[in-house]
């Protein structure tokens, strides 16, 4: 069985803050008032260029798929 899921990940600086007011999840940060209420959150798309980055989180939350999301292997 197929558990993954077609997920827009987003980012953001280890130095940034992060809401999760919206019941312990990430207010929609591309809804009308989401890059307000999580201003430092960004799509992968807007950290791309920068030359090194370094991906941090719990086991079992999804870095090993991100990764193969954004480079196909």
């Amino acid at each position: 069985m197929n558990n993954n899921f077609s997920l827009k990940r987003f980012w953001y600086d280890r130095s940034g803050t992060i809401s999760l007011a919206d019941g312990d999840y990430l207010y929609e940060p591309e809804s009308e008032y989401g890059n307000i209420v999580n201003k430092d959150v960004v799509p992968f798309e807007a950290i791309s260029e920068v030359p090194c980055l370094i991906l941090l989180g719990e086991p079992g939350i999804g870095k090993t798929e991100a990764l193969k999301t954004i480079f196909h292997f």
